[in-house]
């Protein structure tokens, strides 16, 4: 599995594949077919709850700011590190 630190060391910006609804938030795995990290949130996407608590997961966990710059409404999502 690619690491997000490795990974983030050639490019400021990463996708991911969002599952919610699920028993923690959590990175789960990279995908090589959609070149993209594939993240578990518990939050329901509901009102901008699983965005939000993406946006949590990235700062508390691997200690990086982060916006999502497309997809906000889909489970496709850019996200950018600033």
């Amino acid at each position: 599995m690619t690491s997000l630190k490795e990974y983030l060391k050639t490019s400021s910006k990463f996708k991911i594949s969002v599952k919610t609804n699920k028993k923690e938030t959590k990175l789960t795995e990279f995908d090589n077919n959609k070149n993209c990290f594939v993240l578990e949130v518990k939050a329901q996407p509901i009102e901008g709850r699983a965005n939000t608590e993406i946006i949590k997961y990235f700062k508390k966990k691997n200690k990086v700011n982060v916006e999502i710059v497309s997809g906000l409404t889909s489970k496709e999502k850019t996200l950018r590190v600033y």
